[in-house]
């Protein structure tokens, strides 16, 4: 945990002066300048280019008014039914998760609503319009701001009352809305972008909880993207989880939830697939773009001398690498596959899975960890009662020396039946 306290000593000494005087204006720059602090200015480029991406809006007129009567539909849809309802962000992801919240909420006469569905009829959909969130007078504020006149922008009073202003109206605009909605609770996979932590400021006028499912491992010692934690809960994985993070945040607001993307059911259906003995897949993550010094060249050369035996290398390619044609390109020049498979898929029929700090890893061990390998760092993912096996580079090429017998064997930390814990969850709401 050393790592988080330097991190925020240092922060605070520096910016808390703005996060006291402006509050809300702050929402918006958090994540901006936390990135920048940590050196990854390039995350603070893409996050700032997003939040102004959001202000070009829709150019169908007969798509906006439609949209403008769905609201009003969706006002009048919730007058009548007066029952209350849960609200889901971030609703493309962790599909079965969705699923079960669904199941669950009609068992208990209540209503699932998300955020701006995708099918524009759909009357059970809230509409927070985005006009409400990146408003007009906000867009003329953010023209003028890049990363390299932030520090400025931070010392001008005028400029930074008035973003405080802006983003305080929309926090009450929405907190309108939800209540107009009879929202009760909120469920996310981040309270910490923009977006998502100004509706959880919204939530909190009106004490609607917040539930955060904790979204990825988290990578490095600052905690980015998780810390400091904004809502009501945050739902981790397994007890590792929460006894670490108990250290530097309040525990009373960390629940074991399992992990929320498989269920059991789920993984049932792949548990026929066939252990491919000569298959080693490596699972790939942008290491470059997020600053960490990863040897990829020296890692895949080890990697290509098992083709001698005829060993097929599966490169699994993180999201943010799939359109990467240097790094597509780089696979196919050595010889390997670039993995299409499910993530399942490539667990299940892998004889060795081989990757780095990451959530996709920690899954690969959750449904297998007889057969995977952590490739040496600094901040290994530990477990109390278990470990993921170390792996030093200079071992790279033993490993096909290992037999574990192609045995699959099912972590006791997928223990917690997540479906389960979504109808305790939404029980304990009424």
């Amino acid at each position: 945990m050393g790592n988080y306290h330097q991190f925020r000593v240092k922060y605070d000494m520096k910016y808390k002066i703005y996060y006291d005087k402006y509050y809300y204006a702050m929402i918006l720059f958090d994540m901006v300048i936390k990135n920048y602090e940590r050196g990854t200015t390039h995350l603070s480029v893409s996050l700032l280019n997003e939040i102004k991406g959001n202000f070009k809006g829709s150019k169908n007129f007969w798509k906006n008014i439609l949209t403008s009567l769905i609201s009003k539909l969706n006002y009048l849809y919730s007058k009548i039914k007066r029952h209350n309802s849960v609200l889901i962000l971030d609703s493309n992801k962790f599909k079965l998760l969705n699923e079960a919240i669904k199941t669950n909420t009609k068992k208990n006469k209540k209503s699932i609503k998300v955020v701006a569905p995708k099918k524009i009829m759909d009357i059970r959909g809230i509409i927070i319009p985005k006009t409400v969130i990146y408003n007009k007078d906000l867009k003329n504020l953010l023209e003028s701001i890049s990363i390299e006149n932030l520090p400025e922008i931070l010392e001008n009073e005028y400029l930074m009352n008035s973003f405080n202003l802006n983003i305080k109206k929309s926090v009450f605009q929405v907190n309108q809305i939800l209540k107009v909605n009879n929202i009760e609770s909120i469920y996310t996979i981040s309270d910490q972008k923009f977006e998502n932590r100004l509706i959880c400021e919204a939530a909190k006028l009106s004490q609607i909880p917040f539930f955060v499912f904790l979204h990825g491992y988290p990578q490095g010692g600052e905690y980015i993207g998780v810390l400091p934690f904004h809502g009501s809960k945050l739902l981790v994985w397994n007890r590792e989880q929460k006894e670490r993070l108990s250290k530097i945040m309040d525990i009373n607001k960390l629940e074991i939830f399992g992990y929320p993307k498989f269920d059991k059911l789920y993984l049932k259906k792949f548990q026929n697939v066939s252990t491919i003995k000569n298959k080693i897949t490596f699972i790939s993550q942008p290491f470059e773009e997020t600053g960490i010094n990863f040897k990829r060249e020296l890692v895949y050369s080890k990697l290509s001398k098992y083709k001698d035996d005829n060993y097929i290398i599966n490169i699994r390619l993180h999201p943010k690498e799939k359109d990467d044609l240097v790094k597509i390109n780089q696979i196919i020049n050595m010889g390997f596959k670039v993995s299409t498979d499910s993530l399942l898929y490539d667990i299940y029929s892998s004889s060795k899975i081989i990757g780095y700090n990451s959530s996709v890893l920690y899954e690969a061990f959750l449904i297998s960890n007889d057969k995977v390998y952590q490739i040496d760092d600094d901040t290994p993912i530990n477990f109390k009662y278990s470990f993921i096996k170390k792996l030093y580079l200079e071992d790279l090429e033993e490993i096909k020396n290992n037999d574990n017998h192609n045995t699959i064997t099912q972590s006791k930390y997928l223990i917690e039946d997540f479906k389960t814990e979504v109808k305790h969850l939404l029980i304990s709401d009424n």
